[in-house]
């Protein structure tokens, strides 16, 4: 199994194996019996961040350089393969839980459409 757990506004230091003043159990125990790779360099706004892990590339190559607001109508484009995709033709299941954040403005744009096998969550981040 593969999770990735995308946290906004966590500090380095708000996770108990960081420091042990926040107490994360699970987290810990996470941490402790699987793989984890300790570093996703964020920006300093949820959809770049978002746009980023999605795509593997920094938001200035994937064209999601800033937050992705009600009225807009844009998402990551729709001609990157996202590594939910990815893992669905590889035989992996995906699902999503928690917040989208990188277009909606279209069908095609939305989670069950890039590669999600179902989604329960919110399309920006003020709901």
């Amino acid at each position: 199994n593969i999770i990735f757990i995308l946290g906004d506004d966590i500090g380095y230091d708000d996770i108990g194996f960081q420091s042990g003043t926040i107490h994360t159990p699970v987290l810990d125990a996470m941490k402790a019996n699987g793989q984890f790779i300790p570093w996703h360099y964020s920006e300093p706004v949820c959809s770049p961040t978002r746009s980023s892990l999605l795509t593997g590339l920094y938001p200035l190559h994937n064209g999601i350089n800033t937050v992705i607001l009600l009225d807009d109508t844009y998402g990551l484009s729709l001609n990157f393969t996202l590594l939910p995709q990815i893992l669905l033709d590889h035989g992996y299941e995906t699902h999503m839980v928690g917040k989208w954040h990188v277009g909606f403005y279209q069908w095609a744009y939305t989670p069950t459409f890039r590669g999600f096998q179902s989604w329960l969550g919110y399309y920006l981040g003020a709901e």
